[in-house]
């Protein structure tokens, strides 16, 4: 809305009082009186803006020791007194800018690119428009609650494990080796967290002997991989291969993280595996073992 009124702000330069630079102080002294002022525009004989005179600058030169001496007004011009570092403004004028500026002046020239004195923008006309703005906003505009910022995403942290689906035959029926942990009580496939910069066949056998205490070989011509969201919002990938046991080799379970180990047949362990990532996992490798 105070973009919109734009125009309204400018007092026309023919509207203001006003001096020239070469008028004597007299003169000056006399319109100052009139209009009543703090300050008024100088202008050149062109129309150009040249500065701002006030009574103050005017009085300075008719105090004596003794007296007020109204002499040096017919002396003097009003460019001998005159203030010249002032700040103007052009238009178009930034509104925004406008107001600061108008927070510690009355009132800002407004000159065209050439100098010439347009007229001027004041704090009071400024302070009518803004009131006007606070009174009549909400009859002006749809006022839309503003929601709270989102805060910014944090980094998402990825933890990766490898381990392998263990099977045996047994008895022309093909079975799997599942282990239950300890802490999150469900079924599951040998793996464990990758370490500094361990492959994941070095995580595999790794974390499979500290689990089940079995030393074993690797095919990694079949591999399968998943993704999912933990609690704590962590993202941990899965990575696992395959591995045959041959044999009854004497196993041992990590005490600290592993409550059971045990042999199941492929619909057996469909049924206990708890998350269907896990289920389709096993899928994926009995297909590949009937094919191979």
């Amino acid at each position: 809305m105070l973009l919109e009124n734009r125009d309204h702000y400018l007092i026309p330069g023919d509207r203001v009082a006003h001096v020239e630079e070469n008028n004597p102080l007299t003169h000056a002294f006399l319109v100052l009186t009139k209009v009543r002022y703090s300050k008024i525009p100088v202008l050149a004989h062109d129309s150009t803006f040249v500065g701002l005179l006030s009574m103050p600058m005017i009085t300075e030169t008719m105090l004596g020791l003794d007296e007020l001496s109204f002499a040096p007004l017919d002396q003097l011009t009003v460019k001998d007194v005159m203030q010249t570092d002032v700040t103007t403004i052009q238009d178009p004028y930034d509104v925004e800018n406008v107001l600061h500026l108008l927070v510690d002046k009355p009132f800002l020239p407004v000159v065209a690119e050439n100098s010439d004195f347009t007229g001027i923008v004041t704090r009071r006309e400024m302070m009518k428009s803004v009131n006007h703005l606070v009174h009549n906003i909400d009859k002006e505009y749809d006022l839309i609650e503003r929601m709270p910022e989102k805060e910014a995403a944090q980094p998402v942290t990825t933890e990766v494990a490898a381990g392998a689906i263990i099977y045996r035959e047994r008895n022309g029926q093909r079975q799997y080796l599942l282990v239950d942990s300890k802490d999150r009580h469900f079924w599951g496939f040998a793996k464990g967290h990758v370490e500094g910069d361990e492959t994941f066949s070095e995580t595999a056998r790794r974390e499979i002997h500290e689990e089940t205490g079995l030393r074993v070989q690797l095919n990694t011509h079949f591999t399968t991989e998943t993704e999912y969201q933990l609690p704590n919002g962590h993202l941990k990938q899965v990575h696992l291969c395959l591995s045959r046991i041959d044999g009854d080799p004497e196993m041992t379970q990590q005490e600290s993280e592993i409550s059971a180990i045990r042999w199941f047949s492929y619909s057996e362990a469909l049924q206990v595996l708890k998350f269907k990532n896990l289920q389709e996992m096993l899928t994926q490798a009995n297909d590949y073992l009937k094919q191979a």
